[in-house]
């Protein structure tokens, strides 16, 4: 068994899953950006994705994820559109600059800072972490010699280590630790094609405009932040009956009421941002 893949095969790929989100310098406090050290082409978190392949990792095991530090640098992430309605509860919902755009949950304001992870690398209690960021060091992504997506894991992420209790092989097979990751990436992946469609229907009907989100941070100081899309809620609202009916059925209508609904939380995560300066602490630390 070279590697751990999926039963289906998805042709027609040569990129990872996600597109990655466009690093722009036009704001001091961009909305859409990577890390700085993220490798060029790579999705957010990963620098050294590989195949799960018994040869590589049997005998190796994960340790327990007990921290989400790795994204405390980033002020967005990916969402699908089966997320909506619990994300926009939290965070504003927007979408990147790139075709077809990506769905992001708006994590802060400034550069390399992500509000909802604190110096400790917990997230902030009783606010949904998005599956992107659960799935981590996993991720699917196409091996172009075989056309078809594998598990993969990041070999830069820390958590391999020898042996342990999490064994990522039990003998020559697949642990259940490593089939659970196949199991979560795999329904990621297929939520991950329903949202393209959705967002390729939102540019087809000219739904995503872009926007500078004008926010007021305590002192008072504002900020305005570019390099966003939103949904235009004046074209929402010419949209026929007929587009309004089969978005109705296929969840499309739901989804766009959710990122409409998620834009209050601007305020609150500008609360959250006053509550830090307060204190004092750097970017990425609580």
């Amino acid at each position: 068994m070279a590697g751990v893949a999926s039963r289906r095969r998805f042709r027609g790929f040569a990129r990872p899953e996600e597109q990655t989100m466009a690093d722009t310098e036009k704001d001091q406090a961009p909305v859409i950006e990577q890390p700085k050290e993220k490798p060029p082409g790579l999705p957010l978190f990963y620098r050294d994705p590989r195949p799960v392949a018994r040869d590589r990792y049997k005998g190796k095991g994960l340790k327990t994820l007990v921290n989400l530090s790795f994204a405390a640098g980033s002020n967005s992430v990916p969402l699908t559109i089966e997320e909506f309605a619990i994300a926009a509860r939290d965070y504003p919902i927007v979408f990147s600059m790139e075709r077809p755009a990506t769905p992001v949950a708006v994590l802060g304001f400034r550069r390399g800072e992500n509000l909802y992870v604190d110096g400790q690398g917990a997230w902030a209690e009783g606010h949904y972490i998005p599956g992107y960021v659960r799935r981590y060091p996993f991720i699917f992504m196409e091996m172009k010699d075989q056309k078809q997506f594998m598990l993969c894991i990041d070999e830069a992420s820390g958590l391999i280590i020898d042996g342990g209790e999490r064994p990522m092989f039990t003998g020559d097979d697949p642990s259940d630790l490593t089939k659970k990751a196949l199991e979560f990436c795999a329904a990621y992946h297929r939520q991950h094609m329903i949202t393209r469609a959705f967002t390729e229907e939102l540019e087809a009907k000219g739904l995503l405009t872009s926007k500078v989100a004008n926010v007021t941070l305590p002192g008072p100081r504002q900020v305005a932040l570019q390099g966003i899309r939103q949904l235009d809620e004046e074209k929402f609202k010419a949209l026929d009956d007929q587009t309004l009916s089969a978005w109705h059925k296929n969840g499309y209508l739901f989804a766009c009421h959710a990122a409409f609904i998620s834009q209050a939380n601007w305020n609150v995560m500008a609360q959250r941002l006053g509550k830090r300066l307060n204190q004092g602490a750097p970017a990425g630390r609580a």
